[in-house]
């Protein structure tokens, strides 16, 4: 009687030994499951994220370069319009800074209009 009893013990806790081993494979497939969908989400993720900084990045470099590149562009462009802006500040300047900004100017073979006026 108790041996069977011991017996019915032992199968019971076979049983649960069992049960929780399919659990704990069962919780295990699921874990993996969820890894693998929460690794994808996270490369995915990831990613998108890399895709952003380096989008973000990118364009900060090109904002930089075309900022550099804009910064040159408009250095030259205010040589250019100083240049300019020489002949139409001409008839308010003194003729003595004019004069010598218009010989500046036709140094670098850029014809004022201002000294056509003259």
């Amino acid at each position: 009687m108790q041996q069977s009893q011991q017996q019915q013990q032992q199968q019971r806790q076979r049983q649960q030994e069992q049960q929780q081993q399919q659990h704990q494979q069962h919780h295990h497939q699921q874990q993996h499951h969820e890894q693998q969908q929460h690794h994808e989400q996270q490369k995915h993720h990831k990613q998108q994220q890399q895709q952003q900084q380096q989008q973000h990045h990118k364009q900060q470099q090109q904002q930089q370069q075309q900022q550099h590149h804009k910064q040159q562009q408009q250095q030259q462009q205010q040589q250019q319009q100083q240049q300019e802006v020489y002949t139409d500040l001409y008839c308010t300047e003194s003729l003595n800074t004019g004069a010598l900004r218009s010989s500046k100017r036709t140094k670098r073979g850029i014809q004022s209009p201002a000294s056509d006026a003259l």
